[in-house]
């Protein structure tokens, strides 16, 4: 009988925290875990510790797929980042942890997610802003873990040492060769779902996934995403500063200067290497001596001002549906009904079957999302 493939491992937390590294894709959703998750998610804990203290607690399953010397977390995020958070809480207020020592998680192309969990690492927050719903989380995590041991009456050490030994995490590697796109779409059929927009976003996204640009692809194609969604803003403001002059003029940010896609990627990709403005975990370490850094030019401290406060509005369609109106434009398909319940349906309607084709379309497409958005508002 041929060896088979061990595509399953069950890992303790320790081992899921300090082994292997991490990368949550930019397809998914944001840190969204509340006070009511965190707290069961540690009352589990604790109750186990308690009654069943020399038995493996199963806290759910981790899917991950590999991609060079990461896995990239297909199902499960929510819940990592979670044991990330309350470990680093552990680590920073409670008892050193000698093997945490490093994070081995980190997001693609989310700067400020990354910046965060970073603070959170440290357990240090000399910034004012912050992903809010990590650093909450940090905070939750802080507080609830003392009431609840305090309540239940068990040591820390004790928790500790059931948390990292006992408690268990399934994690699933998906075959190589898996259409990623499809097993993501079919494991949010069920459960708590995406938004459809969300589903159509990492659809778009793998059309990339045979450029040897796809990483600067996908940060462009996100930022250009996000800028759009908040139907509510201008699009502006969902750029700093510095890409704004880039994209919309020197003066007052009225002026649409992008021709393209390609065109976008080339000035947010020269802007991006003039500044810091790039995910953590991609920045270099640059090493200056004194004479280098007296002789840099000198940076203007702006006044805080209203810029960065974003007027806001009420849209007359919402997201998805604009989606569709975009569509529409792009094909020029009488066929595109505006029916956002068939968001997914439509757009495969529209969609070529080649890889060439679908790299064009999806650079073609969130051109035109970013053009109409400006013209739109």
């Amino acid at each position: 009988m041929p060896n088979k493939i061990n595509y399953i491992d069950p890992l303790n937390i320790e081992t899921t925290l300090s082994k292997d590294k991490y990368n949550i894709p930019i397809y998914q959703r944001n840190y969204a875990w509340e006070a009511k998750e965190i707290e069961q998610l540690i009352q589990d804990i604790v109750d186990y510790a308690s009654v069943h203290p020399d038995k493996n607690y199963y806290i759910g399953t981790l899917i991950v797929a590999e991609n060079n010397n990461f896995f990239d977390t297909i199902d499960g995020q929510q819940r990592l980042t979670t044991l990330a958070i309350l470990t680093s809480v552990i680590n920073n207020e409670f008892k050193e942890l000698s093997w945490f020592n490093v994070l081995n998680i980190r997001f693609a192309s989310r700067e400020k997610s990354m910046t965060t969990l970073n603070a959170v690492f440290e357990g240090k927050f000399p910034k004012n802003e912050y992903e809010a719903n990590i650093k909450t989380a940090y905070d939750i995590c802080k507080t609830e873990l003392k009431k609840r041991i305090d309540e239940n009456k068990i040591t820390i050490e004790k928790f500790i040492d059931y948390l990292y030994k006992y408690v268990q995490i399934i994690r699933v590697k998906l075959p190589v060769g898996i259409d990623l796109n499809h097993y993501f779409e079919i494991m949010n059929s069920r459960g708590e779902q995406l938004e459809k927009h969300e589903v159509l976003k990492s659809k778009l996204m793998s059309f990339f996934e045979n450029s040897d640009k796809r990483e600067l692809y996908e940060y462009c194609f996100n930022l250009i995403w996000e800028a759009c969604s908040n139907m509510e803003k201008y699009i502006q403001y969902g750029f700093t500063p510095a890409q704004r002059h880039l994209l919309f003029g020197q003066d007052d940010w009225n002026e649409l200067v992008v021709e393209s896609f390609d065109d976008f990627v080339l000035k947010i990709k020269s802007n991006n290497e003039h500044s810091l403005n790039v995910p953590s975990y991609q920045q270099e370490t640059l090493l200056l001596n004194i004479d280098e850094i007296i002789s840099l030019p000198a940076i203007e401290l702006q006044k805080a001002n209203n810029d960065d406060q974003p007027d806001r509005f009420n849209s007359v369609v919402n997201f998805q549906n604009f989606l569709l109106h975009v569509l529409k434009v792009q094909t020029d398909n009488v066929d595109v009904a505006l029916d956002d319940k068939r968001l997914l349906d439509i757009f495969d309607l529209c969609i070529p079957e080649d890889s060439e084709g679908k790299e064009n379309f999806a650079k073609m497409y969130i051109y035109n999302l970013f053009k109409c958005k400006f013209l739109f508002q």
